[in-house]
């Protein structure tokens, strides 16, 4: 069975930011977080923030935890719960669960 879990992070420059993994335990939802505070951390060390708003998580699969939460910090350090889309648009091309 396929079961992706996919995070779109939008910036506040024109680009964005995806990153996806294969989810087959519980070790790979925190993997993927672990990945997401990996880019936080990076985008924060070069200046680059994220918009936390902007940012969503797409599942792709017949049957989707929905309740595996991934978290990003804001500056003033309060985590925010990402929040769960249905559809995603990348380069003009609409993506859904």
């Amino acid at each position: 069975m396929l079961n992706v879990h996919f995070v779109e992070c939008k910036k506040d420059t024109p680009d964005d930011a995806k990153m996806y993994r294969h989810i087959h335990r519980s070790k790979d939802c925190i993997l993927l977080q672990y990945a997401l505070n990996g880019l936080q951390s990076w985008s924060q060390k070069w200046l680059f923030s994220l918009n936390i708003q902007k940012c969503c998580v797409v599942s792709y699969s017949r049957s989707v935890d929905k309740s595996i939460n991934y978290v990003l910090v804001h500056h003033s350090n309060q985590a925010t719960v990402l929040e769960r889309c249905d559809t995603v648009k990348d380069l003009g091309v609409w993506f859904n669960e």
